[in-house]
């Protein structure tokens, strides 16, 4: 399911997906329309699909027992801006998952490719922030 907002500035899209072998696919494809939309340079889509990839790849280890087959993830993009938020992760599920996707080491090359990163909570559970300027 993907829902679309608009408003002056800024385009968000909510996805659900089923976490297995399309998440990273269909991810990846929201993740770098949204990238070009915002206008990043190419070098900078390429850094937000790796971001899409990798996230794919291991959130379902990461996600609260009740969403444990859907992959939720919000993307915003504004002028030279995207911001990724992945949704319904369990305590300590954003930190983990920023440690085995590489965000969470400052030595690691994709530690450069966030420029910020940020974890909150709702009623779902943990949501983890990254944001990829130009």
């Amino acid at each position: 399911m993907l829902e679309k907002s608009t408003a002056e500035t800024e385009e968000t899209m909510h996805l659900v997906v089923m976490a297995g072998v399309l998440a990273g696919p269909v991810l990846s494809r929201l993740i770098g329309i949204a990238a070009a939309r915002a206008d990043l340079p190419v070098d900078r889509i390429e850094d937000a699909l790796n971001i899409a990839g990798a996230i794919a790849l291991q959130v379902p280890n990461h996600l609260v027992e009740e969403s444990k087959s859907s992959l939720r993830v919000t993307v915003s993009s504004a002028c030279r801006r995207l911001e990724v938020e992945v949704e319904a992760l369990r305590p300590g599920g954003a930190a983990a998952l920023l440690a085995e996707i590489g965000l969470g080491n400052s030595h690691d090359a994709i530690a450069r490719v966030a420029t910020t990163t940020r974890v909150t909570m709702d009623a779902r559970g943990e949501r983890l922030h990254i944001v990829v300027d130009a």
